[in-house]
């Protein structure tokens, strides 16, 4: 019976074709309904029906393919990631107007594939989803294209914040729609796809963002929160996406001091892009309002703050039409060109979201099993290497290795830097004053540079000559005792009193006994650096330490 109507299917002139597809779903048999997997292009066409005749094909075939992708069948799986199609008929059938249980059946099968499909097949989702929300479609596929979305930014954050530039102004939209069932889905789905950006500078402002994107008259409010925090991130087109629309409505207000803070904001911001393709998708409207406000804009400071961001953004655009740059985003002919042209449809999407949000090896062997690490390597060095060279040192122990971003109060010091440290090596700190050498020795020593290995792993300590005052009437040896630091590491008398007279102290008349207050400032840095030595650290942060010797 099973090939009896598999073959009629495929071959019978009988029937038409839409006959046999409701023979083939209806029947009884499991293994004939789960056959409907085989036959992809059997499966849109069943799902695109749109008649009355045609409900119980389209629920049966609905049904067939969310019971496959429970089951885990790659095959199911890989049909929902690249036949946009498919996509475009379920979300039509989210809204259908014949049959109730089509509606749901549809609205379970995308809360199914949102659960088990892959979270880096969201970037073939985008223009389905997008055509869905049209306000000329049914308030049912509408919404369910926007409760779908809610699902994906839960289960599939990255794939949701790599494509949230042509998502967030669709979704936004429709925030205060005619229909309270679609506001109400798009005012739910846009606090969920902001929660899926990863930028720690935005994120304590996020509800803020959602609250203004929602009611415009929140505006400034939002706008002045903005800008008492100090960006420091890197920042891509995620951020971008949701703080661009506030800007561009803050550079719209009445008030001089509004639009002067969306400057600073953009200023800042801009300044913190790494990859300017990652803004080009804001730079023309964002331009055109930092220069319209500029114009507008009696008081001369806050014109001169409209300028110094209007050179940083134009700074960007010259970056992109600099003949030398080199586009880093993924396409399928350039995946082909480094992986061969077997690699599959399925593939290139799911390796272009994974290049897109910038992962790694392991994220790339997560997504795609098996072969991931393979696809990582071979596109490792046009996609994420590093333009320098790193020098040759030999084979000498790596005691850290991180890229981080500092900044104090306001003002970036360092930007998406890279530190590398190895053992028996001698660092220098080479900057003008105030150009943040302490602030970075002392982040460093209390374990707040981004990826810098932690005190338990690694043993850091910043050499400086920080007398306690309520401890300066002590002798030496009780000072450094007293230190919790050599508490925690149950340093002995004896090996304090010993590293003391190392540095020099037995000259003293009373020697390790000594009492600090009593010390020259060239004392306290010997105090402060057997105090470090007693700690026997992996690494020693020194603060101009021959200023006193």
């Amino acid at each position: 019976g099973l090939y009896y109507i598999r073959n009629r299917l495929f071959t019978s002139t009988t029937y038409t074709h839409t006959e046999e597809q409701k023979i083939f779903l209806r029947s009884k048999d499991e293994r004939v309904r789960q056959k409907i997997m085989g036959g992809f292009d059997c499966q849109t066409a069943v799902l695109k029906q749109t008649d009355k005749a045609s409900c119980d094909a389209r629920l049966s075939a609905t049904k067939a393919f969310a019971d496959a992708l429970r089951k885990g069948d790659q095959s199911a799986k890989e049909l929902f990631a690249t036949d946009s199609e498919a996509l475009t008929a379920i979300l039509t059938n989210c809204g259908d107007k014949n049959s109730q249980d089509v509606c749901k059946a549809s609205q379970e099968l995308l809360e199914t594939a949102a659960k088990t499909v892959n979270e880096h097949a969201v970037l073939n989702y985008v223009d389905g989803l997008i055509q869905a929300m049209d306000s000329s479609n049914r308030a049912g596929t509408i919404a369910g294209a926007l409760d779908f979305i809610s699902r994906l930014a839960e289960t599939s954050p990255h794939g949701v914040s790599c494509n949230l530039v042509r998502l967030m102004p669709v979704v936004t939209g429709l925030v205060n729609d005619a229909s309270s069932v679609v506001a109400e889905a798009a005012r739910t789905t846009v606090e969920k796809v902001c929660h899926t950006i990863d930028n720690r500078d935005i994120e304590p402002f996020i509800d803020d963002m959602v609250a203004a994107t929602i009611d415009h008259d929140k505006t400034d409010e939002c706008v002045q929160k903005l800008a008492s925090t100090t960006f420091v991130q890197t920042v891509t087109a995620a951020p971008l996406a949701l703080i661009s629309p506030i800007l561009l409505l803050g550079f719209r207000a009445r008030t001089t001091s509004t639009k002067r803070m969306c400057a600073v904001i953009l200023n800042n911001m801009s300044k913190l892009v790494e990859d300017p393709e990652d803004a080009e998708p804001f730079l023309d409207k964002l331009l055109t309002s930092v220069e319209k406000a500029s114009n507008e804009i009696s008081d001369p400071e806050a014109r001169t703050v409209c300028g110094k961001c209007t050179d940083q953004l134009k700074s960007i655009g010259e970056r992109l039409a600099d003949p030398k740059f080199v586009s880093k985003r993924p396409t399928e002919s350039k995946l082909k060109e480094l992986l061969g042209n077997e690699i599959s449809q399925y593939e290139v999407i799911v390796l272009s979201s994974l290049i897109l949000n910038k992962l790694e090896d392991y994220d790339f062997e997560e997504a795609l099993k098996g072969k991931g690490k393979q696809y990582f390597e071979k596109l490792e060095k046009f996609y994420f290497e590093d333009d320098e060279e790193d020098e040759d040192d030999g084979d000498a122990e790596e005691l850290a290795n991180c890229r981080f971003t500092l900044a104090y109060g306001s003002k970036v010091l360092l930007h998406n830097t890279k530190l590398k440290i190895k053992r028996g090596y001698k660092y220098g700190l080479l900057g003008g004053n105030d150009s943040g050498k302490t602030t970075l020795m002392r982040a460093i020593s209390k374990e707040q540079v981004e990826g810098f290995p932690p005190a338990s792993e690694l043993r850091t300590v910043f050499v400086e000559a920080d007398i306690v005052g309520e401890l300066s009437d002590l002798p030496c040896v009780d000072y450094i005792l007293a230190d919790e630091r050599i508490k925690a590491a149950g340093i002995t008398e004896e090996t304090v009193e010993k590293m003391l007279l190392n540095v020099g102290f037995g000259e003293m008349q009373n020697g390790a006994r000594n009492l600090v207050t009593f010390l020259s400032g060239g004392w306290r840095m010997k105090l402060a650096l057997a105090r470090a030595m007693c700690l026997n650290a992996d690494i020693l942060l020194m603060d101009e330490p021959t200023n006193h010797l």
